[in-house]
């Protein structure tokens, strides 16, 4: 018969120091793990280590100095780490297998994080010989691993068929994983984890709140084979890295919100990051459907606080110290930003307030009042001012010294309110909007939009214009640099706007014409309409950035001919002397 013991050792105190076991006094624990080691497997025995991340090194470390302080007659020989990541094969020098084809030891120590219990727990029941002795590493508050010492007489044993895929914008997921079918957003949740999200979907109410919090609209469908399969509605892909300084605030505080409801129902977040929130418009979203959990999933730790900060908290903090050039580029490479990363950036001010709010909801967490740590957090969040800088083409007023006003009336605008009016799409992509009037145009017609640019000032403006008119406007901060078709899920657009912006690609980023062709055509469902600048003195942004080598394709001729094999019909219209339109209509119009 297997049974589970706790050892008890107290996981806040070692990790408040940053991921520093070294600096805790582990001389009581020795002692501790000794003692229960030879009450559970005698004087020495061979044992595996579940979870090959810092708990588990943190194990080993004690496994090793249990062994250099007793006779070689009782120590301790550690074959190998279990982990659900099957993309580890090595970790502290020693074979990492994951759990389905795992070579159970008779002992195995369980050094993962507390939230992680019940997920270990349902791993574990239906797999492991019944030979296993189990030993939990850290104290638990909210879940006791013993509460399932009775579903381990267990039947037969069953194969572990976890997945390890990456979750939209949030990173690792074990309790499902999404995919995409036919441009539909699916959820595939583990078979041991399917019991609860179940329950959810029998109680309508539980989903009926859920959904008036903020989830994405998201239904039950048939099961495949073991596994419990749920659909969200598809929303376009994007990281926090593309939201303005307006959306990131108001992300922030929907997410406290969603929290604290979350909380208020009895559930728990599994974990904070900011890639749980997408923008549909200018509605923010929860969308990690599986970081929703029972109350006694999760343990609200210091790690598990001072994600939100490195992901919520800190980019915030920049934006306050008015270095939002710097938080992209930063955010670029990765979502999560702990303070070193800030540090040297903010100014004092800002990072007075953050030390000070570190410290005060550090300090609830130790009383564990999670209604005054979200209030705490929503309060600096409130106060928080986005800004830009007001320099190049952040200036709200650039587009007025080209056109004469910030919404002009003239050839062109006439022109895209014909083909607006005329083919009636149900989707606009409008690739370097600027202000977004012909964002607003076509949501004023009644499609849904995707507005592009990487003036976050100008784009803060639409956002808030956006919501005030409830137009269906997602702005989005993009360096053209990186757009490729949306792939996950797929998406086109019936009306593609690529309104003076190819030379950008060319003779900024260094495209080929081609490839800047290719990626616009990817991205049209019916119309493509191009704005073409021509190399004189008058246009100086791109006059004095133009070379022939570059250039060798960038002309009207060459760009009309490409479009002319792909689309049914491709016409030239001059807007005055620099500047034309090209558009490009497929049959189906």
């Amino acid at each position: 018969m297997r049974r589970i013991h706790c050892l008890g050792l107290d996981y806040n105190s070692v990790f408040a120091k940053g991921f520093r076991p070294d600096e805790v006094s582990v001389d009581d624990w020795i002692s501790r793990f000794s003692d229960k080691f030879s009450e559970i497997w005698g004087s020495c025995g061979t044992i595996q280590i579940y979870g090959a991340s810092t708990s588990g090194k943190v194990a080993l470390d004690l496994v090793r100095l249990h062994n250099a302080r007793v006779d070689s007659g009782k120590q301790i020989e550690v074959k190998g780490y279990v982990d659900l990541s099957k993309a580890k094969k090595e970790f502290a020098s020693l074979p990492v297998s994951s759990p389905d084809i795992a070579v159970w030891e008779p002992g195995l120590l369980v050094a993962v994080s507390p939230s992680n219990y019940l997920s270990v727990m349902k791993t574990l029941a239906p797999i492991l010989p019944q030979d296993t002795e189990l030993l939990f590493l850290w104290q638990t508050e909210f879940f006791d691993p013993r509460d399932y010492e009775h579903v381990f007489g267990a039947s037969e044993t069953v194969a572990y068929t976890g997945t390890n895929e990456s979750e939209t914008g949030s990173g690792q997921d074990l309790r499902g994983s999404i995919y995409f079918e036919q441009n539909r957003t699916l959820r595939r949740i583990t078979k041991q984890e399917a019991s609860f999200y179940e329950s959810l979907f029998d109680n309508p109410s539980a989903i009926e709140e859920l959904l008036e919090m903020g989830l994405v609209p998201t239904k039950k469908i048939e099961h495949e084979r073991q596994n419990f399969v749920i659909e969200h509605e598809s929303l376009i892909a994007q990281s926090p890295k593309n939201w303005s300084p307006e959306m990131f605030k108001s992300a922030a505080l929907f997410f406290l919100g969603f929290w604290r409801g979350i909380i208020s129902k009895g559930y728990s977040l599994q974990d904070l990051h900011s890639g749980n929130v997408m923008f549909r418009h200018g509605q923010p979203l929860f969308v990690d459907f599986c970081s929703i959990g029972p109350r006694e999933a999760t343990t609200v730790s210091p790690p598990f606080l001072q994600s939100f900060f490195d992901t919520w908290i800190h980019p915030l903090a920049l934006i306050a110290s008015e270095q939002n050039i710097l938080l992209y580029e930063l955010l670029r490479r990765s979502s999560i930003l702990p303070f070193s990363s800030i540090e040297a950036l903010c100014t004092k001010e800002t990072l007075s307030e953050i030390h000070a709010l570190h410290q005060s909801v550090f300090q609830l967490l130790k009383e564990k009042d999670l209604a005054k740590i979200t209030e705490e957090l929503e309060t600096w969040v409130e106060k928080v001012t986005p800004s830009s800088a007001y320099t190049g083409w952040n200036r709200g007023g650039y587009q007025a010294e080209l056109e004469g006003s910030v919404f002009p009336t003239g050839k062109k605008e006439e022109a895209i309110n014909e083909i607006l009016l005329q083919h009636t799409p149900a989707s606009v992509l409008d690739i370097g909007c600027n202000n977004g009037r012909f964002s607003v145009a076509a949501a004023r017609g009644g499609a849904e939009v995707l507005a592009l640019d990487y003036a976050e000032r100008l784009l803060d403006q639409l956002f808030e214009f956006q919501k005030q008119d409830r137009l269906s406007i997602l702005p989005l901060v993009y360096d053209i640099s990186e757009l490729t078709p949306f792939t996950a899920p797929a998406r086109s657009f019936d009306v593609t706007l690529a309104l003076a912006v190819i030379h950008h690609w060319v003779f900024v980023v260094g495209w080929s014409v081609e490839a800047v062709l290719e990626t616009l055509n990817a991205l049209s469902n019916s119309v493509l309409v191009i704005e073409f600048i021509h190399p004189v003195e008058s246009e100086p942004f791109l006059f004095e950035r133009f070379t022939v080598e570059a250039g060798a394709y960038y002309s009207t001729d060459y760009i009309m001919s490409w479009l002319k094999e792909r689309f049914s019909t491709v016409v030239e219209l001059e807007l005055h002397a620099t500047r034309c339109l090209i558009i490009a209509t497929r049959e189906s119009c």
